[in-house]
């Protein structure tokens, strides 16, 4: 098989340029030159969009071995990005990075690396109050007893570790002191480019073990699905929120709802105009500006981090059941 080849098409886990895309819209980084690690970064997909997304962004791949920096840079130079994107190599746990250093994490594939909960806790000292860390996680969909074949699949495949459910890992988000911004469940395209990149990428002595994997993805996917978990750093907040100071209880209610049917509808554009809107019709303009230096003290600089951060109001993916 040509080396270069299956450097250049192997996708490790299921995921698409257009769910990590998705993903990044919903991310508004503040820096003038966000600080980024793409952990796990495969052979250099997930950087290359990171740096179109964010036009200043300086991303670091990191991995603890080198087998796909050729290729992660060479995307890079043919994409005109080598001097924003570059590899090292590090443990997954002591990352090259200061204290409060880096806008975003973000990590697809780092599943058999470390746990989600150490994750977690092991990354977030590195990420900046308010800032995000991004990962995709292999979850249960429901809490009834697994078959006993796929019980059976998953203690071979993942001995050391147990697969858990949404739930679990959200209330781990919130032990480990993050906000949870987002959740995008993937689509079963993501698991058959996957699959298909496995196939093509891969020697012909693996392409059974893939062939399993297909049939017991096929068979009992109601039970299984990897999720994109979005979270943030809760911001040093200075003082006591504006959000029980000059709302009372049925103006932060109505601002909730406002703000979700009107996201519901159409995808937030960066700018915080529903909410402005909302305040326009309901607050005396006098107390605007302290309104929304609050809510952006507290994370709130977009109408979809009012909600999510401010109003701590999750806005899962229409996809998702």
């Amino acid at each position: 098989m040509d080396s270069n080849n299956q450097y250049n098409i192997i996708r490790h886990c299921p995921g698409s340029d257009a769910i990590t895309s998705k993903v990044l819209r919903q991310i508004k980084l503040k820096s003038a030159e966000p600080k980024i690690a793409n952990i796990c970064p495969g052979t250099g997909e997930q950087a290359l969009l990171l740096a179109k997304a964010y036009k200043n962004g300086r991303i670091t791949a990191i991995d603890e071995d080198g087998l796909f920096f050729h290729s992660i840079m060479g995307k890079a130079k043919q994409a005109r990005f080598q001097d924003r994107v570059k590899t090292e190599l590090s443990s997954l746990r002591n990352l090259p990075f200061g204290e409060e250093s880096l806008d975003l994490i973000l990590s697809e594939g780092a599943f058999d690396e470390l746990d989600f909960g150490k994750r977690l806790y092991q990354w977030r000292k590195y990420i900046r109050p308010g800032g995000y860390l991004a990962m995709s996680e292999l979850c249960l969909l429901t809490n009834k007893e697994l078959p006993s074949e796929l019980y059976d699949y998953f203690d071979n495949a993942y001995h050391n570790r147990e697969i858990e459910s949404i739930d679990y890992h959200i209330g781990q988000i919130k032990e480990a002191g993050y906000k949870l911004h987002t959740r995008i469940t993937l689509p079963d395209e993501c698991w058959f480019g996957y699959f298909k990149s496995m196939k093509e990428g891969m020697g012909k002595e693996f392409v059974s073990g893939i062939e399993e994997e297909i049939e017991h993805y096929l068979t009992y996917k109601e039970y299984f699905a990897y999720v994109y978990f979005v979270v943030r750093k809760a911001p040093v907040i200075s003082g006591e929120s504006v959000y029980n100071t000059e709302l009372d209880k049925k103006q932060r209610t109505a601002l909730q709802n406002h703000l979700m049917d009107k996201l519901s509808e159409k995808e937030c554009n960066n700018t915080l105009r529903y909410t402005e809107s909302w305040l326009t019709d309901n607050i005396v303009r006098e107390n605007h500006e302290k309104i929304l230096l609050g809510f952006r003290e507290e994370g709130g600089y977009c109408d979809c981090e009012v909600l999510a951060n401010v109003f701590h109001t999750i806005m899962v993916d229409k996809d998702e059941k």
